[in-house]
């Protein structure tokens, strides 16, 4: 073993994790369909839960693993590049990044007037498709999750409004909002805080009031930041909370 002594350095060479042949490129596409099959198993038992109305509690469990281990890529260190890789599967598949929302998301920002930047922090971030500091850009699939979580209460509340005069009617739209308050909205920050509170600190670290754009992104971070940081403040006053015997 060699010594390395004070104000020296030493450099090791390390030969390529995964060099640019013929097998890295059929490995490749080989990930690239295990990444599709996998997503469809994973949103079609999700949806066969909901309807069949199963514990959904195990599924949870894997996403959240999956969340906490495909972002140690993030951290500002040299990965080998097969590890990389998998990690980029592992963090698409953990973000719900199943489908194509860049269309929808820059429509919707452009409808408004919202203009994103092109701020990075390292490459591995750009890889996770963390390339801006523009919340929703960021978030994407998220994005649109949160959208249609706030759309729902006033969804059920309009179809109240529409057929107060159908007993049954109502009593279907209660039954609905039963399975899906709150349970749904507590699964879901817990599965997305993660994703929050980086889309926020990003923009903390291009912290910029220069322009309307920049105002908007920088307030709908503070609030995403802060409400992940009450969410789990009272998530933790409630586990902490003595359990009272019936």
């Amino acid at each position: 073993m060699k010594n390395i002594v004070e104000g020296e350095s030493a450099n090791v060479r390390v030969p390529k994790m995964m060099p640019n042949d013929a097998f890295t490129q059929t490995y490749t596409q080989v990930a690239d369909t295990a990444q599709s099959f996998t997503n469809i198993a994973l949103v079609g038992n999700f949806f066969i839960n909901i309807l069949l109305s199963g514990a959904l509690t195990l599924l949870w469990g894997l996403i959240n693993c999956m969340q906490i281990v495909a972002h140690f890529d993030l951290v500002n260190i040299l990965m080998p590049a097969n590890a990389h890789f998998l990690f980029k599967i592992l963090v698409s598949i953990a973000t719900f990044n199943i489908l194509p929302t860049e269309t929808v998301i820059d429509e919707i920002e452009g409808t408004f007037g919202i203009v994103n930047d092109d701020f990075t922090l390292t490459e591995s971030f750009i890889d996770f498709q963390f390339d801006s500091s523009g919340p929703i850009r960021n978030l994407q699939i998220m994005f649109l999750l949160m959208v249609f979580l706030l759309i729902i209460p006033l969804f059920t509340l309009i179809l109240k409004g529409i057929f107060y005069w159908n007993a049954k009617c109502v009593n279907r739209i209660n039954v609905f909002n039963s399975k899906m308050f709150f349970n749904i909205y507590i699964r879901f920050g817990l599965e997305a805080y993660l994703e929050l509170c980086l889309s926020s600190i990003i923009r903390y670290k291009n912290l910029t009031f220069d322009s309307a754009s920049e105002k908007f992104h920088t307030i709908f971070a503070s609030m995403l930041l802060f409400g992940v940081i009450a969410y789990l403040i009272l998530s933790l006053i409630h586990i902490s909370e003595p359990t009272r015997p019936y």
